[in-house]
């Protein structure tokens, strides 16, 4: 690598910065001049370091599109811009014709393809990359091979795992096994109306067990959660299912993780399957692979978790049967 890399600065650009990615971003700037340009959530974190930036206001345009003000154009020159690769964001249309006059790198980072199928877009979104990005980096290795394999990248491309910070993972409350012991379930993560996490339809088939057999624990915020409360207690599930708002204290999610027995997640699921697994908690989810974000190739039927058919529900209830009786 040239030692004139190291003399640029490099600028990613965040509609917010995901909890995750913080420890990510605190390594990077180490060894190099990073500066995180993002907007300012009331849950998010301030950085007491310059080169974290809450600066950015976001404009919703049409209900779908995005606008962010205040990004400063003219620091980019001569640099490194890494974007998301998101074809709501406007922005990124302003960089594909700004980098030919300030002379800066762009770096598309994002999906190799739309999370929920879109076939004509994806199409669109190849064809944007190829001609404006001078580097492509995806979420997983299974991206990077299928990219490969077809040739559909005629630029630098490369993968960056999405992970967790696993130094925040607390090894002391390590479980053991209890006998008759109820079977615990688990779901953290964004209680969605879309894309659904479909947590209704799982506490539809819990309506219909004996009670004595389970537990679960919900743990997010978001705007399905009251729907998800009421289906609760019209079903007289409260002593069973229990709602915990969100957190990102992994002190506190590990004492619900070590002592559960599966990750429950029916819907689309991302990030939150990384995090089942590094706790050896099998997950339970769909097997429309178009359906989840690209962490699920890491998914393994009957190896690391069960899925069901996809929409069917029936094959859900099966394999939560299947669940309770295997954890016997």
């Amino acid at each position: 690598m040239s030692k004139n890399f190291y003399k640029k600065k490099i600028y990613i650009i965040q509609t917010r910065i995901p909890n995750y990615r913080e420890f990510f971003f605190k390594n990077i700037k180490k060894n190099f001049y990073l500066r995180i340009l993002s907007c300012k959530n009331k849950s998010d974190k301030i950085f007491k370091d310059k080169r974290f930036l809450y600066k950015l206001k976001l404009v919703n345009i049409l209900g779908s599109f995005i606008w962010l003000k205040n990004i400063p154009y003219r620091e980019l020159k001569n640099n490194y811009l890494v974007i998301n690769g998101n074809l709501r964001i406007l922005n990124n249309y302003f960089f594909f014709i700004l980098k030919y006059f300030f002379n800066f790198k762009l770096i598309w980072w994002g999906h190799l393809k739309s999370t929920r199928p879109a076939p004509f877009f994806d199409k669109i979104r190849l064809k944007v990359i190829n001609l404006f990005a001078d580097t492509v980096i995806l979420y997983t290795k299974k991206e990077f091979d299928e990219a490969k394999k077809n040739k559909l990248f005629k630029i630098k491309h490369t993968y960056l795992g999405n992970t967790i910070d696993q130094r925040k993972i607390v090894n002391t409350n390590i479980k053991t096994k209890i006998i008759n012991k109820k079977t615990r379930f688990l779901f953290v993560g964004r209680l969605r109306i879309k894309p659904s996490t479909l947590i209704e339809e799982a506490i539809k088939i819990f309506s219909k067990i004996d009670k004595n057999t389970y537990k679960f624990t919900i743990i997010g915020s978001g705007d399905a959660k009251h729907k998800i409360q009421e289906l609760i207690k019209s079903n007289k599930l409260s002593k069973n299912i229990e709602i915990i708002n969100s957190s990102y204290n992994e002190k506190f999610l590990s004492k619900y993780f070590y002592k559960s027995d599966f990750f429950l997640y029916p819907g689309y699921i991302g990030l939150s399957l990384v995090h089942a697994f590094y706790y050896s908690l099998p997950v339970i989810t769909h097997n429309n692979r178009f359906m989840h974000a690209p962490e699920f190739s890491y998914f393994k039927n009957n190896y690391n978790g069960y899925f069901y058919e996809h929409k069917n529900f029936k094959s859900l209830e099966k394999i939560i049967y299947k669940a309770l009786f295997t954890n016997k």
